[in-house]
């Protein structure tokens, strides 16, 4: 589990993670991860966006039955 002060430094965090692991699995340029990262960053920004979608949906189906 790693943290970061700022959400802006999470996805540089994320790419030296990577690539910390890739040196430590030896594993070779072009062949894929053998691992997996979830960055909250991006979860918190579809959960954003969403919750912006439904704001709108909502304002229109009120706007329409008033």
């Amino acid at each position: 589990m790693v943290s970061v002060k700022a959400q802006q430094e999470s996805y540089a965090a994320q790419d030296q993670v990577t690539q910390i692991l890739r040196d430590r699995h030896r594993i070779r340029q072009g062949d894929p991860d053998d691992f997996s990262i979830r960055n909250l960053a991006g979860i918190a920004e579809l959960a954003d966006q969403s919750a912006q979608v439904m704001t709108m949906l909502l304002a229109s189906i009120a706007a329409l039955a008033s």
